[in-house]
């Protein structure tokens, strides 16, 4: 990415925070034992925690892993994301294109990172700005009467930090 290495940093934060939240959900449902008509939330959890981590690796200045580890990674997240859709797994769409997204930037296309054409970063960047918007309204307190869900406002705000860095990233 090319952002002054403080942004770097804040990214990698932001996405580790994101990433560890869906780690606790994820244990809280396998101690919870839930399954939901075919849905597996616990593995749904784990893919979200794998992919914040995955993209605050990405995020700290200097690198820490190879370009092609970077896209092996995300590509294998893609598929596991696609995977989960298949079985009924809510959100993994999202999922796709991010982790879709997260390999794409880190091609080397042209003249180096995400250096492909710039209609499709406009279109990623529309794209993720879009649910970013709509992952805030989702937070907005409940209506009187309509309790809300600890879990699935956890659930959206690591959604919305994730979708909030994938904005800079595209940008950077």
């Amino acid at each position: 990415m090319h952002v002054p290495a403080q942004v770097g940093w804040l990214l990698a934060g932001v996405c580790a925070l994101a990433g560890a939240l869906c780690l606790a959900r994820a244990r809280q449902a396998v101690r919870a034992g839930a399954r939901q008509a075919g849905r597996r939330p616990a593995e749904a959890a784990a893919a979200e925690a794998v992919m914040g981590f995955a993209m605050a690796l990405m995020a700290i200045p200097g690198g820490v892993l190879p370009d092609a580890a970077h896209v092996a990674v995300f590509g294998a997240l893609a598929l596991w994301a696609l995977t989960l859709g298949l079985r009924g797994a809510p959100h993994q769409f999202h999922h796709l294109i991010e982790a879709a997204a997260m390999a794409w930037l880190m091609l080397p296309l042209g003249s180096g990172h995400g250096g492909g054409p710039p209609a499709v970063a406009g279109a990623l960047l529309a794209y993720f700005c879009a649910r970013a918007v709509l992952g805030g309204v989702r937070l907005l307190p409940a209506p009187a009467g309509r309790p809300g869900s600890g879990t699935a406002e956890v659930a959206e705000a690591c959604r919305l930090m994730l979708t909030v860095a994938m904005c800079a990233m595209v940008l950077g």
